[in-house]
């Protein structure tokens, strides 16, 4: 069973595409969301290219700006929504009685426990692409003003 990464989740404002300028360099990518999907040194690097060339990157900053901290929301309450779905199965395991119930219960548990994995990890890339994201900003926005 192959990993797929729980991205933040859609709405229509943050469906559009990004493009990311760079002398000759271009990259477009279909959905803010992708971000999240890229490794952190692939998005660093995009956002230092677009951040040297911020006056070609206008609405891509903008759009980032917007999508930053509604994605980081949507993952923290997806890390909080697991792990009170990990806690309600920890619970419902101690409580069983029967072999079938256990091994269910137990079944049940196990995913959880993936699925707060999961979603503690997406939480930790957010986090970084956070910072990552500040620090170049500071660095490049603040040094024209």
């Amino acid at each position: 069973m192959s990993r797929q990464p729980a991205r933040p989740a859609r709405s229509a404002r943050q469906a559009r595409s990004v493009t990311i300028k760079h002398d000759r360099f271009k990259c477009t990518l279909v959905d803010t969301n992708a971000f999240f999907d890229l490794p952190v040194v692939n998005t660093r690097k995009l956002w230092r290219y677009m951040f040297t060339h911020a006056w070609d990157n206008e609405g891509t900053i903008e759009q980032i700006n917007e999508w930053l901290p509604v994605a980081a929301a949507e993952t923290k309450s997806r890390l909080h929504a697991t792990e009170l779905n990990r806690k309600e199965k920890t619970v419902k395991r101690e409580a069983a009685h029967k072999k079938s119930e256990i091994a269910n219960a137990k079944v049940e548990l196990d995913n959880a426990k993936a699925e707060f994995t999961t979603a503690k990890a997406d939480y930790s890339k957010m986090q970084k692409l956070q910072i990552i994201y500040s620090e170049l900003y500071q660095k490049h926005m603040r040094k024209g003003a």
